[in-house]
C-alpha cells in the first residue's frame, strides 16, 4: 500500500514537471516533437485538437527505437514517412490483429491524439516524451 502510494506521488510529480518542461520547450522552439528523419511535424494534432482538422492525424514507418517503460507504456520512434515519437498505451490504445509495438524494423500504422510519458526509469529519473496512439495496426 505505502509502495503504490509512493508510485502514484512520484508519477504525479514526473507529470507536473513534464508539463513544466514542455511549456518551456515550445516557448523556445516551434515544435519540441519534430522528427528530424522524416521532416514531418505534429502540426496537423495542434490543428486537430483546435477543431481545426475533421479527421485524427496519422502517423506510420518502422519502428526505429522501442522502449518498454516502468509506467507499463511502450515509447516506440518512428521513421519516415510519417515518424515521430509514440506511445502505446494498453486499455487506451485500440491494437489490431498482431498486437502492440513489439521490435525494431517491425511496421505501424495507425491514429495519435494527446502528449504523454514514458517512465523509463525512477531512480535516476529518465522521461521520455511521446503522443498516446489511439489506435494501431502492425506488421508481423
Amino acid at each position: 500500500m505505502l509502495a503504490s502510494a509512493r508510485y502514484l506521488a512520484l508519477l504525479f510529480i514526473f507529470a507536473v514537471i513534464f508539463t513544466a518542461q514542455i511549456g518551456i520547450a515550445q516557448t523556445k522552439t516551434d515544435n519540441l516533437f519534430e522528427d528530424k528523419n522524416s521532416g514531418y511535424d505534429n502540426k496537423y494534432l495542434k490543428l486537430w485538437q483546435e477543431g481545426k482538422l475533421s479527421t485524427q492525424p496519422s502517423f506510420g514507418g518502422p519502428i526505429l527505437n522501442l522502449v518498454n517503460c516502468y509506467n507499463n507504456v511502450t515509447w516506440i520512434n518512428v521513421g519516415a514517412p510519417r515518424g515521430g515519437d509514440y506511445i502505446w498505451v494498453p486499455g487506451a490504445t485500440r491494437t489490431y490483429d498482431f498486437g502492440p509495438p513489439k521490435r525494431r524494423g517491425q511496421f505501424v500504422l495507425g491514429l495519435f491524439a494527446p502528449y504523454y510519458f514514458c517512465l523509463v526509469s525512477p531512480n535516476p529519473v529518465v522521461v521520455f516524451p511521446g503522443i498516446i496512439i489511439t489506435m494501431m495496426g502492425s506488421s508481423i
